[in-house]
C-alpha cells in the first residue's frame, strides 16, 4: 500500500509540495526571526545613544548654571524620562545600567574638572 502511495505521480507531486512549502516556511521564519533579533539590536543601541545624549544635555546644563550643586540632584531628576523608553527596552536592568553609567560619567568629569582646578593652582603657585 505504501510503495504505491509513492509510486503515483500524483502523490509524488503532492509530498514535493508539501516539503516545498515546508521549505519555503523555514526559510521565512528563521529570515524573520533575524529581522527581529537585529531590530532588538538597533533599539537597544539607540536607547543608549538617546541615554547617553541625556547624560550631556544633563552635563551641559549643569556647567551653565553654576547655581546648581550637581552632587544633590541626579540626572533623572533633572531630565523627566521619556515614557517610551522604557516600553522600548522592556528590561528595567538595562535602564538602570544606563543611568548609573551617565551618572558615573559625569562624576568623572567632575573629578577631572576638580584635578585640572588643582593642577592649575599648583602651578600658579609654583611660579
Amino acid at each position: 500500500m505504501i510503495n504505491n502511495f509513492f509510486n503515483s505521480p500524483k502523490n509524488l507531486r503532492l509530498i514535493i509540495a508539501f516539503l516545498s512549502a515546508l521549505l519555503v516556511w523555514q526559510l521565512f521564519s528563521s529570515a524573520q526571526a533575524s529581522t527581529n533579533s537585529q531590530l532588538a539590536f538597533r533599539i537597544r543601541r539607540l536607547e543608549t545613544q538617546v541615554s547617553q545624549l541625556r547624560g550631556d544635555l544633563s552635563s551641559l546644563r549643569i556647567q551653565s548654571s553654576p547655581s546648581i550643586n550637581p552632587v544633590e540632584g541626579s540626572v533623572t531628576e533633572d531630565i523627566p524620562p521619556d515614557p517610551r523608553s522604557h516600553l522600548m527596552s522592556g528590561d528595567p536592568m538595562f535602564d538602570r545600567l544606563a543611568t548609573l553609567v551617565i551618572e558615573l560619567k559625569q562624576d568623572f568629569q567632575q573629578l577631572q574638572q576638580r584635578v585640572d582646578e588643582i593642577e592649575s593652582d599648583t602651578e600658579t603657585s609654583q611660579n
